[in-house]
């Protein structure tokens, strides 16, 4: 393998013309950091600068419930980005997000129902209506949660799966079961270990 030094490249940098017919020869580019006599390859500076101005993270977003029917988790219709009205939907939380159950402006029973395993941020239940979030079908479905969960107070009861449409609840962080010391609806489900 080849290695050639950055001061001895053309100044018009490197040609990306394939030749040919002409062997593939590998190439390590090095250069040096300034104040060090250490030689980098370039592809450790290049990492290093797409770390520095490229590497964003994946921001957390926070998604409202924004129906009082059944509806599937995974159906983008059912999420809104607002907390109170309206906001754009059709996007499905990820696993880094939070959602809310509901938005402000709709309460009442809601039924979320889970068609695959499903991992999110956190969960937080204003709902003034039970909600209840089930399997779609007889099969298990695991709920994990790498936030917390909080039924806030004044909210309804709160049910993770049922006999006909179990749902498992792991959490990765302590489950809280009311924001403030008065008294949230009741929690009923399955904790998975």
């Amino acid at each position: 393998m080849k290695q050639i030094q950055h001061s001895r490249l053309p100044k018009s940098g490197l040609s990306a013309e394939p030749l040919i017919g002409a062997p593939i020869t590998p190439v390590i580019l090095t250069g040096r950091i300034r104040g060090g006599g250490r030689r980098v390859p370039a592809a450790a500076m290049l990492f290093g600068v797409l770390a520095w101005f490229g590497g964003e993270s994946v921001r957390a977003t926070t998604y409202y419930w924004d129906t009082t029917t059944t509806g599937l988790w995974s159906d983008g219709v059912n999420w809104s980005d607002t907390g109170t009205t309206g906001g754009v939907t059709g996007v499905v939380p990820l696993s880094a997000d939070s959602v809310f159950f509901n938005q402000s402006s709709v309460n009442g029973a809601a039924i979320i129902q889970l068609s695959s395993d499903t991992l999110i941020g956190a969960m937080t239940f204003n709902n003034t209506g039970t909600t209840s979030i089930v399997a779609d079908s007889a099969t298990t479905r695991l709920l994990t949660l790498s936030g917390g969960l909080t039924v806030s107070a004044g909210a309804g009861a709160v049910a993770i799966g049922d006999a006909s449409n179990p749902v498992a609840i792991r959490a990765e962080r302590p489950m809280v079961k009311s924001s403030t010391r008065r008294s949230a609806g009741a929690m009923t489900g399955i904790v998975a270990g």
